[in-house]
């Protein structure tokens, strides 16, 4: 299409079997929150067995409520792929509002846990050159999944604070 230098990172969301660079894409990015990843919860498959035994429509669908820093630790712990795959961080995450069953919500996020685990994604992150010295987060303004950067009502800017003292 007439782009030289035109650079593709694809989201690497669920296991699509082949790396980003083998399909064509330069390097890929997490997605975060990584729902292969998350901290494995016992209350959670006893809710759904719960439900199943009570004849609750769809027992196995039910939403999986996770500690912020829970996520942050089970994150930080991933093993890294093998191939060209930047780090990504979230401030926070609630898909409930559009998802009725099987929502995924990270509760007593702040702007300091999210500084944290953006700093710590820095500190351990190796560019693969100087140009491709890239780490995403997700998301500016998400608000129909709970993740933004965007000043609120709750926190203000706060959240944009963190991110300036870290990146500072």
């Amino acid at each position: 299409a007439g782009f030289d230098d035109i650079y593709l990172i694809k989201m690497e969301m669920f296991e699509t079997g082949k790396p980003a660079t083998e399909i064509g894409f330069d390097a890929c990015a997490e997605f975060q929150p990584d729902w292969r990843n998350l901290p494995k919860r016992v209350d959670h498959f006893f809710k759904r067995l719960k439900n199943a035994f009570f004849g609750i429509p769809n027992p196995f669908r039910t939403n999986g409520v996770y500690k912020y820093e829970e996520v942050v630790t089970s994150m930080l712990a991933k093993t890294k792929p093998p191939y060209k795959c930047y780090p990504c961080v979230t401030p926070g995450w609630d898909n409930s509002p559009r998802k009725k069953e099987d929502a995924l919500i990270m509760v007593d996020s702040t702007p300091s846990k999210f500084g944290h685990w953006l700093k710590s994604v820095i500190r351990s992150f190796e560019p693969y050159t100087e140009q491709e010295n890239l780490v995403f987060i997700n998301a500016w303004n998400e608000w129909a999944e709970g993740n933004h950067l965007e000043p609120c009502q709750k926190w203000g800017r706060d959240y944009l604070e963190e991110l300036k003292s870290v990146l500072e």
